[in-house]
């Protein structure tokens, strides 16, 4: 042991084998080296005070201010028992002080009182008053004390079968030799006059009364005007106001203050806007056409034993179908053999090991495929392994991203052999049309504009994808959802957009309810949830709440354009000062001495980004997989994949970010007449682009940008193209913006 005189250890006396008295105690040598390092850290720390971090902005003023009130919480790190996340929370409270100071008169800023604990705001006459009730896991019959019995005596009609679930679990007491790992619950034999056994319900139900509910609703400033205002006929005027209004801004004025904006269904004498709703097509579409297309019909499930021996005699491989008429049938066998000659390099249909369009063998290149697929971070993933059981089920979102992103990105490769040779009528065709109508029709359910071709043009897209599946897929089964499918046009001219009456937000909650990790506390965990929810209610309800939460700091507003600058080589700086001249022809070259007293200098000093936000939910990045993005200049449509992000200050104008884009060129735009014009066609239906990565590069500003881009690098060779490259923009539209092309 080694007598410690550290500044920790030294608060401690001790008297040794003299009878002197020493500060210290006594510790290990490994423990003394360590309080050693540690005094050193703090005497090193408090002579060299951290520098802050060097803003760029155009008001020096206000940088300056900002730095000097912030290097004190900045300084917090340094201090032990100080964490990160309280130095932000200090960082946070002051730049919320500098913005109040900036808005609020001097005799009101020592009224400001900054709660220093979550806690304390959540219990700021925010409690509330929960019932529980002991509900049926079967029925969902609800009992109320005192009247619970063991088990649930629901009928659904007076002769029906007692439902008879369990509404009890007992608790297992876990007794024995826990050291031979002997874990058995048993059950104890209680004496006479001992309690019984702990039981907990197998499920709760936890809700608020109305009764406790409605004096707090109602004392809401304005709650009762607002009640009354909220009815059918105010809808009506409301949204009929919205019609009659030329402008969007001021349609946006009505939407902000009424909620409401016009709708078909206000035509409707016996329909109440507030009462009725308009369901929508995710299950429909999502889980029902698409999924049933990609795991029946193509084939991408893992079947069950049963199910594979019910369709035993239909397994292997199957024959080629001949596309021929029963006239046809009765000729002669040479031009039938010369048929047979020419169907060779066809398409074999239905010759998969689950009976479905796709072999194992065209499934794994798939898999393979999607593998190289990148999709942007807004867009989600999906699976790698699809159709296989460890994979589990997709959501509704990922059916659209897989029907949306990923398959246009590959089944032409799989599908198309030769772009300026297809053949009519075969199963290769058959098999295009099939899927490029199901994905067009797709783009167009989920279309936040909607035109009034859209429903026309839904109707032919859904009619071909019918015609084609009778042509391509035998022993054809027709479900609910394909005859629903047949009322969506008359759902579109009626109700515009059909994302926004679908049932997303209401799913993605249940969705999350779901994921939660109960831990075996049942009946606690839910009333937990119901209790923070309706405190959250109530803190929102109250004044200001709505202008803290959408109020954004500082830094979140700035964050594109901080850093330390960095000087840029001479080809950057030519490119960059050709891209400033183009928006003012004033601009000078700083090389280009003498310069005028007045002169717009451009420096050569710029920010390198990795990231960069273009627009309020499209960040662009270097690297994949946002990186590949949608170019929209004049009407023009152009893509590119982001080599470099700058921030440079232009002469006049101040920040300005641009990108250095390397361009893609679209190879195959739609055109009328080419050897090619069905592969376009296609393309164009899919909202696919096939194009090559070119050597040249652009600087393109920030604001050109429209939105990202999902895409695959093509294999060498396939199409023609050594460096080809196939993408879909993000976006939901109808169709693909083109630009206008001689035919």
């Amino acid at each position: 042991m080694e007598l410690c005189e550290c500044s920790q250890c030294s608060q401690y006396s001790l008297t040794n084998a003299a009878g002197q008295l020493r500060f210290g105690r006594y510790v290990s040598s490994r423990n003394q080296r360590k309080h050693q390092l540690e005094d050193l850290r703090k005497q090193s720390s408090s002579r060299f005070p951290p520098q802050d971090e060097y803003w760029i902005e155009s008001n020096e003023e206000r940088s300056a201010s900002v730095d000097s009130i912030t290097e004190s919480p900045t300084s917090l790190i340094d201090f032990p028992g100080v964490s990160l996340d309280k130095c932000r929370t200090a960082r946070d409270f002051v730049l919320k002080m500098i913005t109040n100071a900036r808005v609020l008169p001097n005799n009101q800023l020592g009224d400001i009182k900054i709660p220093k604990d979550t806690r304390t705001i959540l219990k700021n006459s925010l409690n509330v008053q929960l019932e529980t009730s002991i509900c049926c896991p079967a029925c969902y019959t609800l009992f109320f004390p005192p009247n619970l019995p063991p088990t649930c005596p629901y009928r659904e009609t007076p002769r029906s079968k007692i439902c008879g679930a369990q509404l009890w679990a007992r608790k297992l007491m876990f007794v024995g030799g826990s050291h031979k790992g002997q874990f058995q619950p048993k059950k104890f034999r209680l004496r006479q006059g001992q309690h019984s056994p702990i039981e907990r319900p197998i499920c709760t139900f936890v809700h608020q009364k109305l009764s406790n509910w409605l004096p707090w609703f109602l004392s809401i400033p304005g709650i009762e005007r607002a009640i009354d205002d909220w009815s059918g006929s105010e809808v009506r005027r409301a949204s009929n106001r919205w019609l009659q209004t030329l402008t969007k801004s001021r349609r946006d004025e009505i939407v902000k203050q009424s909620g409401t904006r016009y709708s078909e269904l206000n035509r409707l004498y016996y329909r109440d806007p507030v009462l009725h709703v308009a369901l929508g097509v995710m299950h429909n579409w999502m889980e029902g056409i698409l999924m049933h297309h990609f795991r029946e019909r193509w084939g991408f499930q893992t079947l069950s034993y049963k199910e594979k021996r019910r369709r035993g005699s239909n397994q292997g491989p199957r024959a080629k179908r001949l596309r021929l008429d029963e006239s046809e049938a009765d000729t002669d066998s040479n031009k039938s053999s010369d048929t047979d000659d020419e169907s060779d390099d066809d398409f074999e249909l239905n010759h998969g090991a689950s009976g479905g369009l796709l072999s194992q063998r065209e499934m794994d290149y798939f898999r393979s495929a999607l593998a190289d697929v990148v999709l942007p971070t807004r867009v989600g993933c999906i699976p790698s392994e699809l159709g296989k059981s460890h994979c589990g089920k997709l959501k509704a979102s990922q059916w659209y991203v897989l029907f949306v992103y990923v398959i246009p990105l590959i089944v032409t490769e799989i599908f198309v052999e030769k772009n300026n040779m297809v053949v009519a009528q075969s199963n290769r065709w058959w098999i295009m049309e099939n899927i490029t109508s199901l994905i067009q029709c797709t783009h167009i359910i989920n279309s936040q504009r909607i035109r009034p071709t859209h429903g026309e043009r839904f109707r032919l897209s859904y009619l071909k994808y019918c015609e084609s599946s009778l042509k391509i897929f035998e022993n054809l089964k027709v479900n609910p959802n394909h005859h629903y499918a047949l009322h969506v046009p008359e759902q579109l001219v009626l109700w515009g957009p059909l994302g926004g009456v679908a049932e997303w937000s209401s799913e993605r909650c249940i969705g999350k309810l779901r994921s939660l990790q109960t831990n075996g506390r049942i009946g606690e965990l839910e009333g937990s949830m119901m209790k923070r929810l309706c405190q959250i209610q109530r803190l929102e309800a109250k004044g200001g709440m709505k202008k803290i939460l959408e109020d954004k700091s500082t830094e979140e507003q700035d964050k594109n354009h901080r850093g330390r600058p960095t000087k840029i080589n001479d080809a950057l700086y030519n490119r960059l000062l050709n891209h400033a001249r183009a928006l003012d022809p004033t601009v000078c070259d700083y090389r280009q001495l003498p310069h005028a007293e007045d002169a717009n200098i451009l420096r050569p000093n710029v920010l390198i980004r990795a990231t960069l936000d273009v627009c309020e939910k499209t960040r662009v990045s270097v690297l994949p997989p946002n990186n590949c993005v949608v170019i929209k200049r004049n009407g023009i449509i152009s893509y590119g994949l982001v080599n470099e992000i700058l921030v440079y200050t232009h002469p006049g104008q101040g920040l300005r970010a641009v990108c250095e884009i390397i361009k893609i060129s679209n190879l195959f735009c739609k055109v009328k007449r080419s050897p090619t014009t069905q592969f376009r066609f296609w393309l164009y239906t899919m909202k696919a682009v096939v194009g090559c990565v070119e050597q040249n590069v652009e600087l393109v500003p920030a604001e050109a940008i429209a939105n990202l881009a999902a895409y695959r690098r093509l294999p060498s060779g396939i199409f023609g193209l050594k460096n080809g490259i196939i993408l879909t923009p993000v976006n939901r539209l109808g169709s693909l913006e083109i630009n206008p092309v001689a035919t």
